[in-house]
């Protein structure tokens, strides 16, 4: 599980990166354009851009992450259940949350917002960026 997470942490820190760098390179057109009316126009399309992938980014890690975790909570639960470790754990559900292998969103809150970090790096990107647009 510890794997898993720092995969999560990993690729989407990468993939936050990925989204602002690319939305200050679709705003960066607008402050070459005189016009309020299409430059609006330039800076609303780079944000449409950056929001359908920081979604599509985020069920990406949606999709990688939570099978992953749902097979290694299983796992570690059946395993648990089995003779050999049942006899010497007491609270099963207890070292469950204590090695991080139980999947509730209080437990995995942090995981949770992780995977949503993609699809807000849009608009933070934007409210940013907003300032320096505006000044050219």
């Amino acid at each position: 599980m510890r794997q898993l997470n720092e995969v999560l942490y990993s690729g989407s820190s990468l993939l936050v990166v990925g989204i602002l760098h690319m939305g200050a390179w679709l705003r960066w057109p607008a402050a070459l354009i005189p016009d309020k009316g299409p430059q609006e126009a330039v800076l609303g399309a780079g944000l449409s851009i950056t929001m359908f992938w920081g979604a599509t980014f985020t069920l990406m890690l949606v999709v990688t992450y939570l099978p992953g975790a749902i097979y290694l909570a299983r796992r570690a639960d059946t395993l648990l259940r089995t003779p050999a470790f049942a006899s010497k754990i007491v609270d099963r559900q207890k070292w469950l949350k204590d090695n991080g292998l139980r999947l509730t969103l209080e437990e995995h809150l942090i995981q949770f917002g992780v995977m949503l970090a993609p699809l807000m790096a849009g608009p933070l990107g934007s409210f940013l960026l907003a300032p320096l647009s505006s000044a050219g």
